[in-house]
């Protein structure tokens, strides 16, 4: 019964996209939703009270006296088994669907793949047949889990769809296992009851502990690789023991060399793999995940203290390493890094990051301070544009949608007026901290920062307002979804004074927007220029520029 309702979860979660939701409006949906979500009460209401009668009071009694000829106690220690067995998947659904979805985009369909795995593994593992091998599904979980440790190696990752393909697999493997546990320790039919209790239990916590309770403990995201360790902790296998005291000398100590080699500054890590030839990054992948899996693939402690030394010297000990600044709040994750250039006479900068992906520099050569840097170089798109129109009627009132360092203000002028929509009020804290920036205080234009939802508070200001509006907005790599629709669009050309233009930042490591933007701006009457641009030789030692893309769109 619990592998069909869960069966059915999964039908309606990969039914929905297709037939409700294209089919319906938000408000039917939401009026369905509530009438459903009321019926199903009452459903509940009545299966409770029918519980009371006769016919299944005499199979209660029936199940009792079946059950009484056998010891069907329940520890303490079962308990807390199960709690733990749908916890941490529970919390490493939620943290590998931030995991692939902060970088590409935050649209629910990237979302429905992690679930739709979560629930066939409840459906698998709960089937009253073995659909797959236990000895396979261990063997496929290990080395799994360790390939995602080895693509945390700088540079071995591969193209991003091979990377996210290895997050989901192993994400479903480890799963698997969990609930294969879970199913496996299933108490006498009369504690069924309280068994699913305490799974819903467990998956609740889960979600509390990714919500809530992680953004303020921790000051980065870490709790995706916590929960693979802890999910490699709860495998199946051998645990130290008295009479072989050698393992249990070789599960701490194996790890802690591979953490020793990993931060070492001529370590695994400390390799440029970018630089490496393809077939010795496969090999060297392959040689770390078969020798992994053969020194720990039945102890559990090994493999989890292993896991969490991968991990940690390769995902976050680098997201730590030079950084001045780091805090997390519901948008994510920021970094403020110190980078000193190793040619010309050394010159630092000052770069933000949020989750994985730079958004804005800033050189601390007072000759360079007030340049614009990176995607907003003066030789790239954005600087020609600013170029050619720069203090003229096109820039005397601009929008500008993403705040980053506000490099952006330095091609301002004075008397015009100029406002940043950012919806992060901690980008603003770093951006006016001049120990780190100084464009928005130092630059000669004196521009405000309106914190909000962008669509939101672009909605209150007045129509034909501004003679240019500028979308620079991004979660880490990906470009909030809502920004960019074709109902985004008419607001913006709402807000847009006759003759003006829109640019929009498109540059990112995953989605290919250009053409998808462009046909959204025919379909409004919009004419759109694509303006690519690589990397360039700096102008000099405090310089720093990066390739950008970005969308020019005006009225025909």
């Amino acid at each position: 019964m619990y592998a069909a309702s869960n069966a059915g979860s999964l039908l309606a979660l990969l039914a929905f996209p297709f037939l409700p939701e294209p089919s319906l409006r938000m408000t039917d949906q939401r009026a369905i939703w509530s009438i459903g979500f009321a019926v199903l009460g009452v459903l509940l209401l009545a299966g409770a009270a029918m519980t009371e009668l006769s016919p299944a009071r005499q199979a209660r009694t029936l199940v009792s006296q079946r059950a009484a000829t056998a010891d069907s106690t329940v520890s303490w220690r079962a308990r807390f088994r199960w709690l733990a067995l749908t916890a941490v998947p529970s919390s490493l659904l939620l943290g590998v669907t931030t995991h692939i979805s902060t970088d590409i985009a935050t649209v629910p369909l990237l979302w429905t793949v992690p679930l739709a795995l979560y629930l066939l593994t409840f459906v698998i593992a709960f089937s009253r047949r073995t659909i797959i091998p236990v000895r396979l599904i261990l063997w496929m979980q290990i080395v799994l889990v360790l390939a995602v440790g080895a693509i945390g190696l700088r540079g071995i990752g591969g193209p991003w769809e091979i990377r996210i393909a290895i997050h989901l697999a192993a994400f479903a493997a480890t799963v698997l296992v969990c609930h294969g546990c879970l199913a496996a320790s299933r108490p006498a039919p009369e504690h069924l009851t309280e068994f699913y209790l305490w799974l819903a239990l467990g998956g609740a916590l889960g979600g509390w502990f990714n919500a809530l309770l992680s953004p303020l403990i921790f000051n980065t995201a870490i709790e995706y690789p916590l929960a693979l360790v802890l999910a490699c902790l709860l495998r199946p296998g051998r645990w130290p023991d008295s009479a072989r005291r050698l393992n249990g000398f070789l599960d701490v100590i194996l790890p802690a060399l591979l953490l020793l080699a990993l931060v070492k500054p001529f370590g695994l890590d400390a390799v440029d793999w970018l630089y490496v030839p393809l077939h010795w990054k496969l090999l060297a992948g392959i040689a770390l995940i078969v020798l992994g899996a053969g020194l720990a693939a039945r102890r559990p402690l090994r493999l989890g203290l292993g896991m969490a030394a991968l991990l940690f010297g390769t995902i976050l000990l680098p997201d730590l390493r030079d950084a001045v600044h780091v805090e997390r709040n519901f948008f994510g994750v920021i970094r403020v890094k110190e980078w000193v250039r190793d040619e010309g006479d050394g010159t630092k900068f000052h770069i933000l990051f949020h989750g994985s992906t730079m958004h804005g520099a800033q050189s601390v050569d007072p000759a360079w301070r007030l340049q614009p840097m990176m995607y907003y170089h003066p030789t790239g798109p954005l600087g020609q544009v600013f170029a050619r129109i720069g203090g003229s009627e096109r820039t005397r009132r601009v929008a500008l949608v993403g705040l980053g360092v506000a490099a952006t203000a330095c091609y301002g002028h004075r008397g015009e007026d100029w406002t940043f929509f950012e919806i992060d009020p901690a980008i603003e804290r770093v951006a006016r901290t001049r120990t780190w920036f100084a464009y928005l205080d130092d630059c000669p234009l004196r521009s405000r920062v309106a914190i909000g939802d962008a669509r939101l508070t672009l909605k209150a200001q007045p129509p034909r307002h501004f003679n240019l509006i500028v979308l620079d907005a991004f979660s880490s790599d990906a470009i909030p979804v809502h920004l960019l629709t074709s109902e985004a669009l008419a607001l913006y050309l709402d807000k847009l004074a006759p003759g003006g233009l829109i640019l929009v930042h498109i540059s990112n490591r995953h989605v290919d927007l250009g053409p998808v933007i462009a046909k959204t701006a025919e379909t409004l009457g919009l004419s759109a220029l694509l303006a690519e641009d690589g990397d360039a030789p700096p102008l000099g030692s405090g310089d720093l520029k990066l390739a950008s893309n970005w969308m020019v769109m005006a009225g025909r």
